[in-house]
């Protein structure tokens, strides 16, 4: 009878063990993520895959399609289609019907006394490019008187800016003075002026035009090329 009795405890026994056993496995599985070494351990975590890395997605069909339609389209500068913006050496010619058109003629001065006709190199300083501009919006007529047995002068009906310099002058040097006279040289003299340019001619033809003691009637004007 006693040794019934001692195979029930122990049996008993036995059953209490793998209960707090089994109590025991089932409170380590629930323990939070901090208190669980695996959790902690870099070696035992599971790692994504190189593909999901970061929860990227592949871009689908209609979000690509956004991409194109969000691309700004690329905007015209207005300057690139003004024509006001051609630059200096574009010169617009308005005709008389008020449309514009290029005008690719070159303008070259010229000098009229009676039936003599002399174009005029121009030298590039502001005097010349001023004086220019004046006879391009209206012909220019000067009386003309000899002075020095070497030059003819005449005073100009405006004033234009000056750019002196020491000059020997040579025959057929258009120059002015003072900034209101404007001389055509057909001797040699050395003074401070301001050369506008200088005409087309032999010295000899010159000095048969604008040489001896009478005054003359010089006509300046423009003659585009074509």
């Amino acid at each position: 009878m006693k040794r019934i009795k001692m195979v029930v405890a122990i049996a008993m026994i036995l059953d209490i063990i793998l209960m707090m056993s089994a109590c025991k496995n089932s409170t380590g599985d629930n323990q939070p993520a901090a208190n669980n070494p695996a959790a902690n351990n870099p070696e035992t975590q599971v790692t994504d895959s190189p593909g999901n890395s970061g929860n990227e997605q592949k871009p689908t069909a209609a979000s690509t399609e956004n991409q194109g339609n969000n691309t700004a389209a690329p905007t015209e500068n207005p300057d690139n289609n003004n024509p006001d913006n051609n630059g200096p050496d574009a010169f617009t010619n308005t005709g008389t019907d008020g449309g514009d058109m290029i005008d690719t003629n070159i303008a070259i001065l010229n000098i009229r006394v009676g039936d003599e006709f002399f174009s005029v190199d121009l030298e590039g300083n502001l005097s010349a490019e001023a004086f220019f501009e004046k006879v391009r919006h209206e012909e220019l007529k000067v009386e003309m008187h000899d002075f020095g047995g070497f030059e003819k002068v005449g005073y100009l009906p405006w004033t234009l800016p000056t750019s002196d310099e020491s000059i020997t002058t040579k025959p057929g040097d258009l120059i002015l003075y003072q900034g209101n006279q404007i001389t055509v040289y057909y001797g040699e003299n050395t003074w401070e002026f301001t050369k506008l340019g200088h005409l087309n001619a032999e010295p000899e033809e010159i000095l048969e035009v604008f040489g001896g003691k009478d005054d003359i009637t010089a006509e300046f004007f423009l003659d585009w090329t074509e």
